[in-house]
């Protein structure tokens, strides 16, 4: 059933959970302050629109879901995103194929916009409206569409917002309004695909999939290992690591460990109980000490101290 909500997100939880679908995301808040943040979120049959507002610096690792094709617009070309280390254009958007994991990093508030799409049906229609011969090529990758075809996707994207925003309780095509939007929205994606030139860069592409697999290291339980380590587990100098933590994550290498590691003892503490376990013993395992500054650094990040954490998930 078509749908449509507007989530207003206090703490970085709540936005990964209103972002959830076609696509799982781990936020990691850079920026000092209070997070808060807006997602719009429009459901069709074949479609979902997402568009967010954020406040704050951050870091989203977003993974693909088996099935689906994102699709990342350039929604306001003044604060824009770099995806998967490219720094997305006014004119560009960023395509990203089934399974795929890729980083989202902004220096300050942002809005952005994503549409997800069954890939299999985008293909279907893709043959039929374009033609036999195609299809869309798997990876990441971003593109120059014509300007014709990317503003009238923008445009499609922009109208459906503003009867979101108009009648936020309202399905989208409750009154008519919409009809037909879904059909126009995939011609439109069609349209840019199909006439767009890829934006090459050989140094973004290895540093993405250097990135994936460092990820994998760091999913792994126990502690965060060093850096020297990491660099011989992936076959790669301290100096290619300094270089592809800062494309693609705008952040140092120890800075990146650090919000994982800050992500695993929130995990930790969602797991325990508070009559078993204490903040200050989850915290060392993961290689923290200093109990004020650790649960300053926490509260940034998750929105809340971890105490809170602990109680709350354990209830």
């Amino acid at each position: 059933m078509p749908a449509s909500t507007i989530a207003i997100c206090s703490d970085p939880r709540t936005f990964e959970a209103a972002v959830q679908r076609g696509c799982s995301i781990e936020l990691f808040v850079t920026g000092k302050g209070q997070f808060r943040a807006e997602v719009i979120s429009i459901m069709l049959p074949r479609l979902r629109l997402l568009r967010g507002k954020e406040q704050l610096s951050r870091i989203a690792a977003i993974s693909v879901a088996p099935k689906s094709l994102l699709v990342i617009l350039p929604v306001d070309p003044e604060r824009p995103q770099t995806c998967g280390g490219v720094r997305l254009g006014a004119g560009e958007i960023m395509t990203a194929t089934a399974g795929e994991r890729l980083h989202l990093w902004t220096d300050g508030p942002c809005f952005w916009g994503i549409i997800s799409v069954s890939a299999k049906e985008f293909a279907s229609y893709g043959q039929a409206v374009v033609g036999r011969n195609f299809a869309l090529a798997p990876g990441v990758h971003c593109l120059q569409p014509s300007q014709r075809s990317l503003r009238s996707l923008v445009t499609l994207f922009r109208a459906a917002l503003r009867l979101t925003e108009a009648k936020p309780s309202t399905p989208v095509n409750s009154d008519g309004a919409t009809e037909g939007l879904e059909q126009e929205a995939i011609r439109a994606l069609l349209g840019c695909v199909s006439t767009a030139t890829v934006q090459a860069n050989p140094v973004a592409h290895l540093h993405r999939a250097t990135m994936a697999r460092l990820d994998e290291l760091l999913q792994k339980g126990g502690r965060i290992p060093h850096v020297s380590d990491i660099c011989v587990a992936l076959g790669i100098s301290s100096r290619t690591l300094q270089a592809c933590c800062r494309q693609q994550v705008g952040v140092s290498p120890s800075r990146y460990f650090r919000l994982y590691a800050m992500r695993r003892v929130c995990n930790a503490l969602m797991r325990s109980h508070p009559g078993t376990a204490s903040v200050s013993q989850i915290a060392k395992c993961h290689g923290f000490t200093g109990t004020g500054r650790f649960a300053a650094a926490y509260r940034r990040q998750f929105g809340e101290f971890p105490s809170a954490t602990l109680r709350r998930d354990a209830t």
